[in-house]
């Protein structure tokens, strides 16, 4: 269930302490792994980049606009999506941090934003100028639509900027992700109470399944755009490596929406286990009174946890396999 309305008490207005800024830092975590994950893309994706490149130099213009169309007409559907749950995404965010923070406890989450925000931006700029593989996955689809006679310049031109502005956002939402995360682990002005933690708890499963959605989009996007390519060159096997690119990034995706989710749970655990301890209520099992503040995780709990979780692997294997919409 979904929780949208703010609570008072939930909410800190207080200068965040010094012993609180850890919590702030665990924001780097998932940042780690997207950073560990382009560091190996780049070094593997080398022999997909010069793969490609091998294959663009040897393509010839022999596609019809009845097999170009459908597969793009698939991709701009994505990209309509993509679009619509990446702003969704930036007006949740900001209203997630509110519901957890206001006044000048606002100050470290906003900063951190965007000290995440800048170099991400940066590092998109120089991927693009060096033609790193990562920028491949852009450059795969649309080296290959310059190559034919599909579309006219104005069009392309159009498609770049379209692109240009999908990966711009797709920069600023996981950094706002990964820095508006631990205000739900900051202390409320009144302190913990076991209404607060549930209602928190509550924040931080909706935060989760938010982030799942988006980047679960995100996997589909990637995989019409690059799909688009196999058509437009009439080389099938680009299918293959179409998916193997696109399962890795699920997986380091997959593996950020871990760590966010295990930073929220083990800390918001130990609150809960402070209070149960403190509790004078016997009537209750240890078990029973972490229940009632929505933390624990068995059966259909741990199920829909790991879906969250894995909701990017899941999608990448879906559309890869079962989906008529790319075959």
């Amino acid at each position: 269930m979904f929780v949208t309305r703010r609570h008072p008490k939930a909410i800190r207005s207080l200068p965040v302490r010094a012993s609180e800024l850890p919590l702030i830092l665990l924001a780097l975590l998932p940042m780690a792994v997207l950073l560990l994950g382009h560091l190996l893309f780049d070094i593997m994706g080398v022999s997909f980049a010069n793969y490609f490149l091998e294959i663009l130099a040897s393509s010839r213009d022999t596609i019809t606009l009845g097999t170009a169309i459908p597969p793009g007409q698939v991709w701009a559907t994505t990209a309509l999506i993509f679009l619509v749950v990446q702003s969704a995404s930036i007006i949740y965010l900001f209203h997630f941090l509110r519901l957890n923070v206001r006044g000048r406890a606002l100050y470290p989450f906003l900063g951190l934003a965007i000290l995440l925000i800048v170099p991400g931006i940066a590092h998109l700029r120089w991927i693009d100028a060096a033609r790193a593989p990562f920028s491949l996955i852009f450059y795969l689809t649309f080296d290959s639509l310059g190559s034919s006679t599909l579309m006219r310049s104005s069009q392309l031109n159009t498609i770049h900027a379209l692109l240009n502005t999908i990966n711009l956002i797709s920069v600023v939402v996981p950094s706002l992700f990964c820095a508006f995360m631990p205000s739900v682990l900051i202390t409320p002005n009144e302190g913990w109470t076991s209404d607060l933690l549930k209602r928190r708890v509550d924040y931080g499963r909706q935060f989760c399944v938010i982030a799942s959605v988006f980047l679960v989009v995100g996997v589909i996007h990637m995989f019409a755009w690059m799909k688009w390519s196999s058509v437009l060159l009439s080389r099938p096997e680009l299918a293959r490596l179409t998916f193997s690119v696109v399962f890795y990034w699920s997986v380091v995706w997959s593996a950020m929406i871990a760590i966010i989710h295990f930073c929220i749970t083990i800390n918001l655990t130990e609150r809960g286990e402070s209070l149960v301890d403190s509790s004078e209520n016997s009537a209750f099992s240890r078990k029973q009174l972490l229940g009632n503040l929505g933390l624990t995780f068995e059966g259909i709990n741990r199920f829909q946890e790991a879906v969250v979780i894995l909701g990017p692997v899941i999608s990448a294997v879906t559309i890869s396999d079962t989906s008529p919409l790319f075959d």
